[in-house]
């Protein structure tokens, strides 16, 4: 099993303000200095209990899940499908392009679309239905494998499959055995973990090492049981509660999913069993409960009509579902109901299309379908063909799941991420990420004061732990200096110093001096501030004194004590920690900065032609592949665009502050725009879209100007 430091590497490979991206090329030296340097570090919380609790991005807390939902309707002709958002947002007007890109979640096309900036936000209810129809089958989704199980030909049934925070867990059916699945690194090798007993229904995973799933013991009731998927107690029992046999005897797939206090029956809300860890002590989710419901909707002559919706109100799903035979009533089966997905979306899986006995009374539809419901309202039909089923969706995605043989496939499935285009000039330099030091005939210069320094205290983390990097600004005039080891404080509300520069490592006179030209920076790190482990050292704020006066800056680090978090042998000092802090020193060209697509394969989806003078509005499609990538603050890139003489400059609007997740064969989509002179040539044109810093490698693609 990996251990705290291996998940917490893993974590930190993509978290937003890791400390190897955060400032420069420096920083990642520096860290690695501080990793290896014998610095006693008082045990400190982590700033988020969940290592990838930024997964989870515009989901809302939880309400109860509708019941089954049955409906016998006549079928006719109707509309052809169609993708619809639920309201047009109050920014840019941001058409969908006709053209498509092909990513691993294939989009359909729709016309005047648009969204806010903050992936999910539109009405309740979608003023036109998302249709799939029983005639004209919606296309296949292309399910692309990223995970291979054996499983034993003479074995009928498929697994069962549960996706969470930490793994996608597989559990064979006939044998008592766990398969964990990386879903964050691909060359990782599944781990198998033997169960002491075996579950015989539904599963759910998570928060962290711990699966849930029905069992039946040799009494007559049946019981939700939590096993321990690491530590001493791998594999075994930690907590149970008894369950309805009635009700879970033939559950289908997808009735378990996470509710705000622990695992729930998705059917009506109810809580079945509390969070625990893997030493049976209970814990929290650590985020919102994302559940989405369903219920009867209007009824358009010849269809199925239901709404699925989100709680909160933000977001609703009206599909339209044409069914069957119309010459006969069709039995319609959305059992399980709805279920939510990543990035705050939902899937909603049943059969339409020719039946297996089209003279029953009542015809069962056998072709598998699945409605993919983005956070904006947005959705889309996809058949499921070659054997593949909806095995899992739950609060981190989907998942496909198929045999081949001797073999079972697990694919993912997705919403979409989408982002409306923001008028945000940016020029290079401006942020403080990509802040540098800037060159300078001087060799020294007047001490800078509080005055003429804008300071900015950052955090990142790796290995486990949270470490800390001081950057300041000369916003005055004239050319000022910045020399030795800041004296560096990290205070609690009541004002309180917790943490505080060690005065060992205090620089002394004459250290050299950093000269800082009109806006030019300068860096200290701060050395280890927290850890991701234990408790302590709870602060929110940070102080610099620099010539006798001080300024204060809200810095939030650490949190209570963890008593679960951390071995209770761990010695805390009752005094306040002393940080490793290092002196002042130049901040080097950013070219030195990694690009944060250097994992993202990035293409235009545009129209093929624009009139001068009017406005272009593209897609830039960012598609993950290996490791995730999160885009945030810190590392969002800015671009150039360019179009028959027009030419502009703009921060790519992923600085949210949960930032965005880019995983593995997932697509995020930007809507762009860009202003094409009246006076543009006409004829095809070369549009380019380029990462201007940190660099990156053009894109292009071309669009006829028509006068």
């Amino acid at each position: 099993m990996p251990t705290i430091d291996e998940l917490g590497q893993r974590a930190a490979a993509a978290a937003r303000g890791d400390a190897a991206d955060m400032a420069a090329s420096r920083v990642e030296s520096g860290l690695e200095r501080l990793r290896l340097a014998d610095v006693p570090l008082e045990p400190a919380p982590p700033r988020d209990a969940d290592p990838r609790r930024w997964l989870a991005i515009g989901v809302a807390a939880a309400l109860s899940a509708a019941a089954i939902i049955a409906l016998v309707v006549n079928v006719n002709a109707g509309e052809n499908q169609r993708l619809v958002p639920a309201q047009p947002s109050t920014g840019p007007t941001t058409p969908e392009p006709t053209a498509t890109v092909i990513t691993s979640l294939p989009e359909t096309t729709t016309t005047g679309s648009t969204v806010q900036d903050t992936i999910a936000s539109s009405s309740p209810v979608a003023s036109d239905p998302i249709v799939v129809r029983h005639d004209d089958l919606p296309t296949a989704f292309p399910a692309t494998p990223f995970a291979t199980l054996d499983a034993p030909a003479d074995r009928t049934r498929l697994p069962l499959v549960a996706i969470g925070d930490r793994w996608i867990v597989s559990v064979d059916r006939d044998e008592p055995t766990a398969t964990l699945i990386d879903p964050f690194a691909r060359d990782v090798p599944p781990t198998r973990i033997p169960l002491s007993a075996g579950p015989a229904g539904n599963i759910a995973v998570g928060p962290g090492d711990v699966l849930y799933g029905v069992v039946q013991t040799d009494s007559p009731i049946l019981n939700l049981f939590a096993f321990a998927l690491s530590g001493d107690r791998a594999g075994q029992m930690i907590a149970s509660a008894p369950i309805s046999a009635v009700e879970f005897a033939e559950a289908p797939t997808g009735v378990l999913g996470h509710g705000p206090d622990g695992i729930i029956d998705r059917r009506t809300g109810k809580t079945l069993l509390g969070y625990v860890d893997v030493t049976g002590a209970p814990i929290s989710l650590g985020r919102p409960a994302h559940q989405v419901t369903i219920t009867g909707g209007d009824v358009p002559e010849g269809s199925a009509s239901i709404v699925v919706g989100d709680p909160d109100g933000t977001h609703g799903w009206h599909l339209s579902i044409l069914v069957g035979d119309p010459s006969k009533a069709v039995q319609l089966s959305i059992d399980p109901p709805p279920a939510p997905s990543s990035h705050g979306g939902a899937v909603v899986w049943t059969s339409i299309g020719p039946p297996a006995d089209p003279s029953a009374d009542i015809p069962i539809p056998t072709e598998p379908v699945v409605a993919v419901l983005a956070a904006d309202g947005t959705g889309t039909w996809y058949s499921l063909i070659d054997g593949w089923q909806v095995g899992a969706s739950d609060l981190d995605g989907t998942i496909l799941v198929r045999r081949t043989g001797d073999r079972v496939q697990l694919a993912r499935v997705d919403p979409p991420q989408r982002l409306d285009f923001l008028n945000q000039p940016a020029a290079p330099h401006e942020r403080v990420v990509f802040a540098q030091t800037l060159p300078s005939n001087l060799t020294i210069a007047d001490p800078c004061t509080i005055d003429n320094l804008d300071v900015v205290p950052i955090q990142g983390g790796a290995l486990g732990t949270e470490y800390g990097v001081v950057n300041v600004r000369n916003t005055g005039d004239l050319p000022c200096a910045v020399a030795g080891v800041p004296d560096i404080g990290l205070l609690d509300d009541a004002g309180t110093v917790v943490q505080s520069t060690d005065p060992a490592r205090r620089a002394p006179s004459g250290a050299p001096q950093v000269v800082l030209e009109h806006d030019s920076w300068a860096s200290a790190l701060m050395g280890p501030i927290a850890s991701n482990v234990c408790g302590g050292n709870e602060s929110s704020q940070f102080r610099l004194r620099l010539g006798g006066r001080s300024t204060v800056l809200p810095f939030a680090v650490g949190g209570p004590i963890d008593p679960n978090g951390c071995d209770p042998s761990v010695e805390r000092s009752p005094v306040p920690g002393a940080l490793a802090v290092e002196a002042f020193a130049p901040i080097q060209p950013n070219d030195a900065l990694p690009s944060p697509l250097r994992d993202i394969d990035v293409t235009l989806d545009a129209p093929s032609t624009v009139r001068s003078g009017d406005v272009l509005r593209y897609d830039v499609v960012l598609t993950g592949r290996g490791n995730p990538a999160v885009l945030d603050a810190t590392n969002c890139p800015v671009y150039a665009e360019t179009l028959g003489g027009a030419t502009a400059e703009f921060l790519l609007n992923c600085d949210s502050s949960d930032g965005i997740l880019v995983g593995n064969e997932e697509s995020v989509r930007f809507h762009i725009e860009l202003r094409i002179p009246a006076n543009a040539p006409g004829g095809p044109a070369t549009l380019s879209w380029t990462p201007v810093e940190p660099s990156g490698a053009e894109v292009t693609t071309t669009v006829t100007i028509v006068e």
